[in-house]
């Protein structure tokens, strides 16, 4: 995370597209837009899956566009051998 707030020009914003609830679980749909400091779009598109226990959020999957911020942020810098 470090990496990317260095990267962006400020702050992601973020705006919720869809959300649907059922049982102890909400799927929201949403939109980032962002740029980096260099000028670069980074404009991602985010499935957010909640899963509530007694009124709050008690766990989160988040899906994003990975090739998105590799493209514009890297791969991984790990070169150590599998």
């Amino acid at each position: 995370m470090p990496l990317l707030l260095e990267r962006l020009d400020g702050p992601i914003k973020i705006t919720v597209t869809n959300a649907i609830a059922e049982g102890d679980q909400v799927f929201v749909e949403a939109q980032g837009e962002s740029r980096t400091k260099d000028g670069l779009s980074y404009n991602n598109l985010y499935g957010i899956v909640l899963r509530m226990r007694d009124g709050k959020i008690a766990e989160i999957r988040e899906y994003m566009d990975t090739e998105l911020v590799k493209r514009i942020f890297g791969g991984p810098t790990d070169k150590s051998p599998r």
